[in-house]
C-alpha cells in the first residue's frame, strides 16, 4: 500500500510538472463523461479450477488538462464486473458417519460454476500523452468495492456412496434424493476485499463534432489489480456433504461457496487461495473543450506596450 501511495503521489508530481513546461502553448480543458464496457474476471490462483472472464460496464466522468502533448487526466467511476470459477468434471471424495451411526465414503463428481459480482467506485489519476486528436492516458487508479455477491451453480452432480460394513456401494446416490441435482445458491461476500489498487492505461480518438468545442471519443481501457486478494482458510472440509440419510440412503446435502470450500482428497487445499482483479473494453466518451491562455503570454509588466 505504501508503494502505491508513493506511486500515485509521483504520478500527480510528474502530471503536474508536464503541463506545466509544456505550458507556453495553449491549455486545452475537457470534461468527459463516457461509458464503457468490455470483459473482467478474477485471476484465480487454484489448482481444482480457472477463470471464465464475464462482462464489465461502467460510467465515468473526468477533468482533463492538456498542454501541446503532455497532461493529465483525473476522474471517478462507478463500475459493475462480473468474473466465473469454473471446473468442468470436480470430484472430491469424504468420509463421515452418518446419522444412524454407519460409517460411509463419499465421492462425487460435478460441474461448478461460481459467480463473483462486484460493484464499486474507482478514482484515476493519470499522466497523459497526445498528438493531435490522439490521447493515451496511463496512472494509478484506486478502486473502493461497495457490493460483492456470488453466484453458485453445480450441475450434473455424480454422488457415490459406500458402506464399508455391509460392501455397499449406492451408485448416482442423488437420483434417491428428495433434492434436485441441480444445485443454485446466492449470497454476499463479507470476506472480500474493500480497497483495490493497480493500473489504468486507456487510449482513444477524439472527433471534433462541429466547431463548437464539443467531441466525440472513441478507444479502449484497461485496468489491472496490484493487490491480489488472500482468500481466508475455512474450515469447510469439501464443496458438498451429505446430512441425513433415510434407510441408508442419502437424502439430505448441504453445500459451500467455492471461496470458502477445501479439497478434501488434496489434505484440505483450499479451492481458490487468491486472485487479482483485471477488466478491458471499449469506451465512448463525450468531451466539452476550451482552451485557455498559458503564463508565456501573461501581461508583461516591463514590456513597453504595458506601461
Amino acid at each position: 500500500m505504501k508503494k502505491f501511495v508513493v506511486l500515485l503521489l509521483l504520478s500527480a508530481a510528474v502530471s503536474v510538472q508536464a503541463v506545466y513546461r509544456s505550458s507556453h502553448s495553449a491549455l486545452i480543458h475537457q470534461m468527459e463523461l463516457s461509458l464503457r464496457g468490455g470483459v473482467s474476471g478474477l485471476t484465480y490462483r487454484s489448482d481444482f479450477g480457472g477463470l471464465e472472464p464475464g462482462g464489465n460496464t461502467g460510467f465515468d466522468m473526468a477533468y482533463i488538462l492538456m498542454g501541446k502533448y503532455v497532461g493529465f487526466r483525473v476522474g471517478a467511476a462507478l463500475d459493475y464486473s462480473v468474473s466465473k470459477f469454473v471446473k468442468s468434471g470436480y470430484t472430491d471424495g469424504y468420509s463421515a458417519i452418518n446419522v444412524q451411526g454407519s460409517p460411509i465414503d463419499v465421492s462425487y463428481n460435478l460441474y461448478l460454476s461460481e459467480s463473483h459480482r462486484q460493484t464499486y467506485v474507482s478514482v484515476p489519476l493519470q499522466l497523459g500523452f497526445g498528438v493531435g486528436d490522439w490521447r493515451l492516458f496511463i496512472g494509478p487508479k484506486v478502486m473502493y468495492n461497495l457490493s460483492a455477491r456470488y453466484k453458485e451453480s453445480l450441475d450434473y452432480a455424480e454422488v457415490d456412496v459406500y458402506y464399508p460394513e455391509y460392501d455397499v456401494t449406492i451408485y448416482d446416490a442423488l437420483a434417491y434424493s428428495t433434492l434436485s441435482q441441480q444445485h443454485v445458491a446466492r449470497g454476499k461476500m463479507n470476506d472480500f476485499r474493500e480497497l483495490w489498487y493497480g493500473l489504468a492505461a486507456e487510449t482513444d480518438y477524439q472527433f471534433e463534432l462541429g466547431r463548437s468545442g464539443k467531441y466525440l471519443g472513441v478507444g479502449v481501457y484497461l485496468d489491472y489489480g496490484f493487490n491480489a486478494f488472500n482468500v481466508s482458510p475455512s474450515d469447510n472440509m469439501t464443496l458438498l456433504w451429505l446430512t441425513d440419510t433415510r434407510d441408508g440412503v442419502p437424502v439430505s446435502r448441504e453445500f459451500s461457496a467455492a471461496l470458502e470450500a477445501n479439497h478434501h482428497q488434496s489434505g484440505g487445499q483450499q479451492l481458490i487461495r487468491s486472485f487479482r482483479y483485471f477488466d478491458c473494453g471499449v469506451k465512448v466518451s463525450f468531451l466539452l473543450s476550451r482552451e485557455s491562455s498559458s503564463h508565456s503570454i501573461r501581461r508583461c509588466k516591463t514590456c513597453p506596450q504595458y506601461k
